[in-house]
């Protein structure tokens, strides 16, 4: 891996593995639709500095459409489960995101590519599992699993849409699908009538879900995906939920010993896949 795709894949995992804690605190505070529309917004602020252009074609509409369906769906799950469970949950998405390139895209596995999935498949398991025995609800391990699909459906046209050309400038892209997200959940707001209660958590909460974990979480994936198939991006984010369980140990809930096992196997298999 050269060393700007290895930047891009430490500030994806910093802000992803954080995310899952900031915005578990301000969901206290903020029905997920509305906060998602808070976070769209604020994020569309911070990527604004980098551009004023947009893009519009039908694949960045699309591309809007799975980002704010798969962020609303994501920050309702999580409401109903554990930070770390939520994130070992979503780290399914390689398998179906695999699938998908491969049919949209026609990418295929190498044999390292293979091996790291088959051995990250053991350790999502074996995590997955042990956790949703914990404190979680059904509901909310449903409404986790549903988002990977939507996750991988826009991890894939990500992809697609950074294979069009040269004169493709994510940043436009980014700032696009943002406000474009927004636009789409607004009429949902204005029926839902869900209040906001505006205090400390909920600001700190939305500044890092609109920065490290909104725009910038967002920009660093799309940078690791115009450099590398989806099957390789989506096996290095294993790991997330291996960062997302050391900053839940961190603060006093250790993973059981299953757990620590299927995420040693889970950064074997993205070490794998590194080769």
């Amino acid at each position: 891996m050269d060393r700007a795709s290895a930047g891009w894949l430490g500030l994806y995992v910093v802000g992803s593995a954080l995310l899952y804690f900031f915005v578990k605190a301000g969901l206290a505070y903020a029905q997920p639709l509305e906060y998602t529309v808070l976070r769209f917004v604020l994020s569309a602020v911070v990527l604004l500095a980098l551009t004023r252009s947009l893009t519009l074609n039908r694949y960045v509409v699309l591309l809007a459409a799975l980002a704010a369906a798969s962020s609303v769906v994501w920050a309702w799950g999580l409401m109903l489960v554990l930070p770390a469970t939520s994130a070992s949950l979503s780290y399914f998405m390689p398998f179906v995101a695999i699938i998908m390139s491969f049919f949209v895209l026609g990418e295929r596995l190498d044999r390292w590519g293979a091996a790291g999935m088959a051995i990250g498949a053991v350790g999502v398991t074996l995590y997955a599992v042990e956790s949703v025995r914990g404190r979680n609800t059904a509901l909310g391990v449903g409404l986790t699993l549903f988002n990977t699909v939507l996750w991988a459906g826009y991890t894939v046209l990500y992809r697609k849409i950074a294979k069009l050309g040269a004169d493709v400038d994510m940043n436009s892209v980014n700032l696009s699908m943002f406000l474009l997200g927004t636009a789409m959940m607004l009429p949902f707001v204005a029926v839902d009538h869900s209040p906001v209660r505006l205090n400390l958590t909920l600001l700190v909460s939305l500044a890092w879900a609109s920065t490290m974990g909104g725009a910038l979480q967002f920009l660093s994936w799309s940078r690791l995906l115009e450099r590398m198939s989806v099957s390789r991006a989506t096996l290095l984010s294993y790991l997330v939920p291996a960062a997302a369980a050391g900053v839940q140990a961190a603060m006093g809930e250790p993973p059981g010993p299953l757990q620590a096992l299927g995420l040693g196997i889970m950064v074997l298999g993205a070490y794998v896949a590194l080769r």
